[in-house]
């Protein structure tokens, strides 16, 4: 067995499960060595992501049940590569399994690894990545409109209201949010 359910075991249903043993025989198709899958806390989006530890390396799994959203992803890194952003690598993704297999950042946030020895490394490097992003071509990417906006602006009602808290808010809530999202 490759795979092992972490803490959020309780959580898992009889669809997750099948989802684990179908994501467990895609990886070893790629990840010959010994490995072991862990869901990822993820936030409000419906994809689910999953780390595969290796004794080596670790590789990160993404599970998007949305399949214009994992080629929107998949077009996206392909853009932050070609314009030379830092983004992780896609080593291999299937469509009609919802699968993407890309490299592992890790959980090193810059906020726990940088002090007055290396701030000048760091600082040096988000300074070019954010050049680089600037400098890209955007003509190339989709834009982000009032319409999008928009759709942007809901997700904190439907995951976060209603998925995360269970407490969907009614039609006057929504009414006033509305307001407010229209104010900003």
């Amino acid at each position: 067995q490759h795979y092992r359910k972490t803490s959020m075991s309780a959580t898992i249903t009889q669809n997750d499960n099948k989802l684990l043993y179908t994501i467990d025989a895609w990886v070893k198709r790629y990840i010959k060595k010994k490995h072991v899958i862990s869901p990822i806390p993820s936030d409000a989006g419906a994809r689910n992501y999953y780390r595969i530890k290796c004794a080596d390396i670790n590789y990160i799994l993404m599970h998007d049940p949305d399949e214009k959203q994992l080629l929107t992803y998949i077009e996206s890194q392909q853009k932050l590569t070609r314009d030379n952003i830092i983004a992780p690598t896609i080593l291999a993704y299937d469509i009609n399994k919802r699968l993407l297999l890309q490299t592992d950042f890790g959980d090193n946030l810059l906020a726990k690894i940088i002090n007055s020895k290396n701030k000048s490394k760091y600082y040096k490097m988000c300074i070019d990545n954010i050049i680089a992003m600037q400098t890209a071509n955007t003509h190339a990417w989709p834009q982000f409109n009032s319409a999008k906006l928009q759709q942007e602006i809901t997700l904190p009602l439907e995951w976060y209201c209603s998925k995360q808290c269970h407490a969907p808010l009614n039609n006057n809530e929504i009414k006033q949010y509305n307001e407010i999202c229209t104010q900003i």
